[in-house]
């Protein structure tokens, strides 16, 4: 679960994005985590792709908790899907 989010730099022209994420874990075996992402979601005409890596930022001081993760790579698409409509 996230429990907070927030954009730290952003470029409406290109897309990219510095973000910062503290996510929750409900296992009592993995303590909360936090994320500073460097992402690009782009629009591909018939569909949105995000690319993701965690990046340094040294405005944003480490802390013992949450425990920071820094190798994050990630990527996806989001496409319309066909849907079938009974009326």
């Amino acid at each position: 679960m996230l429990i907070h989010a927030s954009t730290l730099q952003e470029c409406p022209v290109t897309g990219t994005m510095m973000v910062h994420w503290v996510r929750k874990f409900s296992f009592f075996f993995c303590s909360d985590r936090e994320y500073i992402i460097g992402r690009r979601i782009w629009d591909a005409g018939q569909a949105y792709y995000c690319v993701t890596k965690g990046v340094p930022c040294p405005s944003m001081p480490r802390h013992n908790k949450p425990k920071r993760v820094d190798l994050h790579y990630s990527s996806w698409c989001i496409r319309l899907g066909k849907r079938k409509l009974k009326i």
